[in-house]
């Protein structure tokens, strides 16, 4: 029904004096390899600049960070605030958050946050992009549509990654045209009025999908805008993907527990849109499961149950031997499909155990980047 349709709601022009001021809300930890690069990003944009303030929060980064940011400071709109020890990225932009409450809400009126990761680099674009569709008053948070760079289709996974997150961020543009209702935003990079942010509770691991939801609790839209183009560099690392997955996985079943009430309201638009797009993705372990004992359980009554279960047990196969040769052997394209597709599902799956273990912490270490074996 969203084909070939797009966004069709009032915004501001490109020289509008109305534009809102932006606060750019960064949390970094240990960001020498980029950071530099995302400032100079920044400030490259065609937003007017005298309308830009980055606030950034150091989490006790140990390398070459700060000074770096510093150096910055010298020629451009940047606050650096340290914190000791280490917090985690939601915590860090309450503080961030907490910050520009005390400091600036009283000289700014229609404020806009945009929230982003130090290796999330803008285009000449972006902040006008994730900004204009703002002058709606129903407007809550645009997301950013995020492009991935170095990807390697000959090593790793990249490529699949690419794909994933391709077509998450098409699905969310269909649901923001049809319902105006993304279901969440990348938290890569996505602007959300101030006045609408809400503190994300201590140990929780998916910040952005929190964030959005308690915009559509305010009846507020969750828009993605696919001309808000950022660029990522992917991980080709498929540990490092089961990581990043797992924890999101945990993340996920928190909300999943957090905003019962809006899937457990009676059937409209907002439930339709979370049972499609995400409950069903996340059940997709279990489904996996079941699916397997059940065609071990029928292989001796007919014959297609029994190639169901001969498939499934040669996939589990394959997805070993790719884990376990992937750094000695060339393996086919088809290999590392298979293999990211069980891998994913086992990293959602042991985020279920984590969460049902209870989470502790909201702190992890970034995903390592540019690895390409």
């Amino acid at each position: 029904m969203a084909k070939n349709k797009q966004l069709n709601l009032p915004f501001y022009a490109k020289d509008d004096e109305d534009l809102p001021h932006i606060f750019i809300l960064m949390a970094v930890y240990n960001e020498e390899k980029v950071i530099s690069q995302k400032i100079d990003s920044i400030f490259l944009t065609n937003y007017p600049t005298q309308k830009i303030k980055v606030l950034i929060g150091s989490d006790n980064s140990t390398d070459n960070t700060d000074h770096l940011i510093k150096t910055h400071q010298q020629k451009e709109n940047i606050e650096l605030l340290n914190f000791e020890g280490r917090n985690g990225k939601p915590n860090i932009i309450n503080k961030l958050v907490n910050h520009f409450n005390k400091s600036y809400t009283g000289q700014l009126k229609n404020t806009v946050f945009i929230l982003t990761d130090a290796n999330v680099i803008f285009s000449e674009n972006t902040i006008y992009e994730l900004v204009k569709y703002f002058k709606n008053k129903f407007t809550g948070i645009v997301g950013a549509d995020i492009k991935n760079n170095n990807i390697l289709p000959s090593k790793g996974i990249g490529f699949l990654e690419h794909f994933y997150v391709s077509n998450e961020n098409n699905t969310r543009k269909n649901e923001s045209i049809l319902y105006g209702k993304a279901m969440g935003v990348f938290g890569g990079c996505y602007a959300i009025k101030s006045n609408l942010y809400k503190q994300v509770p201590p140990f929780f691991l998916v910040d952005d999908f929190f964030i959005s939801m308690k915009v559509i609790e305010a009846k507020k839209m969750v828009l993605q805008n696919a001309k808000a183009i950022a660029y990522e560099d992917i991980p080709n690392s498929i540990a490092e993907e089961f990581r990043r997955k797992r924890r999101i996985g945990a993340g996920n079943f928190q909300n999943l527990l957090h905003f019962k009430k809006l899937w457990l309201a009676k059937f409209n638009n907002t439930t339709f849109v979370f049972i499609s797009h995400k409950l069903l993705r996340w059940l997709g372990p279990f489904f996996l499961i079941a699916t397997f004992v059940c065609a071990a359980a029928l292989s001796n009554v007919h014959f297609f149950y029994k190639m169901a279960f001969i498939t499934q047990v040669l996939f589990i196969a394959i997805t070993f031997i790719y884990l376990f040769f992937k750094d000695v052997l060339t393996m086919p394209k088809g290999f590392k499909i298979i293999a990211y597709f069980y891998s994913m599902n086992s990293a959602l799956m042991m985020g279920f155990f984590d969460f049902m273990k209870g989470i502790k912490s909201g702190i992890w270490e970034p995903t390592k980047r540019n690895i390409t074996t």
